[in-house]
């Protein structure tokens, strides 16, 4: 038992007939001629479809479907805060910097120093990563229940 026309077949071969130009009648007159009085490609068989395929495209490979370009990934100079670019913290993010160290609950006075050096190894917020990752920590901080008391 031979198989049936696939649905990508089909496919191909109607959208190389639009391609081509060529009208219902020419078509169908193509198909009585070369497949023994047959009128529509569903009628075809996978290996007379896989023929006029190759028929219809004049021996050339139907292209594949299109990939889509992704952008080459940018090396590492490139990128934003690396190399001897830094990114310096927004005003924004030292307003909210301020205003959430002013909500901690701190041990001693220098408690909000001490914590940045030893939970993220800062001296200083110097950049808009560094900045960052401290308002991350300062409200990890308040959402475990080191808020300050009003």
């Amino acid at each position: 038992m031979t198989r049936p026309i696939t649905r990508r077949q089909i496919g191909l071969i109607k959208i190389r007939q639009k391609r081509l130009g060529m009208d219902d009648e020419t078509y169908r007159a193509m198909l009585r001629e070369r497949y023994g009085g047959l009128e529509s490609c569903k009628d075809l068989s996978a290996a007379q479809a896989h023929d006029l395929i190759d028929y219809l495209f004049g021996g050339a490979k139907p292209r594949g479907r299109r990939r889509i370009a992704r952008p080459a990934e940018t090396p590492a100079a490139a990128r934003p805060g690396s190399g001897n670019v830094v990114k310096l913290p927004s005003p924004l993010q030292t307003k909210l910097i301020g205003g959430l160290v002013n909500e901690v609950a701190w041990e001693s006075a220098d408690g909000y120093r001490r914590w940045l050096k030893r939970s993220l190894g800062l001296d200083a917020v110097r950049s808009a990563g560094d900045a960052s990752r401290v308002i991350d920590g300062l409200k990890g901080l308040k959402r475990h229940g080191h808020a300050a008391r009003p």
